[in-house]
């Protein structure tokens, strides 16, 4: 009891951000995430490979869509700071980071989940072996006084046998010293 007790209040700790998701099966929530992250990777390559249209606004004139982010950055910022930013906005990298972030979410939430259900579970478990506890305690108190109370009532009648049998030995003896006596 005490090693489920320990058990409960230090190794089912849950997380202390808890991230709200639906309260389904995990199994089927992370089917629906990884499911998502494969739709996603075919707008990713069209993203990523596919030159947009002559006429798509911002677009036009360009070989990929996030090339206008890069230029942006090479005209209006430092050589550094575009050179170290167009490796870090990469969308092969940025995507798929962004969807393991989800992932990682989405795991820390669901084990939180579980780790309180647990802790519910045992703090119930542990709430009746209490009750369980108390009622045998109970029981074996109340056992005992009435044992007690035999052992009591029982002295009582030997002690009160050893008292008439010590005035009917202490009688004889008077009678028998008063005969003498008289002899």
């Amino acid at each position: 009891m005490y090693l489920q007790c320990w058990a409960v209040m230090c190794c089912n700790v849950p997380q202390e951000r808890v991230f709200k998701a639906s309260g389904s099966n995990n199994f089927y929530m992370a089917m629906l995430l990884v499911i998502l992250f494969l739709s996603t990777l075919p707008a990713i390559y069209t993203i990523v490979t596919i030159p947009p249209s002559f006429d798509c606004g911002p677009f036009s004139g360009k070989n990929r869509m996030f090339d206008v982010i890069q230029e942006t950055l090479e005209s209006d910022f430092p050589a550094w700071f575009s050179k170290v930013f167009s490796y870090a906005s990469n969308p092969g990298l940025v995507l798929p980071f962004i969807l393991l972030m989800v992932l990682a979410i989405y795991y820390l939430q669901s084990t939180s989940k579980s780790y309180k259900e647990a802790n519910v579970e045992l703090k119930k478990k542990l709430q009746m072996q209490n009750e369980e506890n108390k009622k045998k305690n109970k029981k074996a108190a109340q056992k005992a006084l009435m044992d007690l109370e035999e052992a009591r009532k029982v002295a009582l009648e030997s002690a009160g046998h050893q008292r008439n049998n010590n005035a009917s030995y202490q009688g004889q003896q008077g009678k028998i010293l008063q005969d003498l006596m008289k002899k």
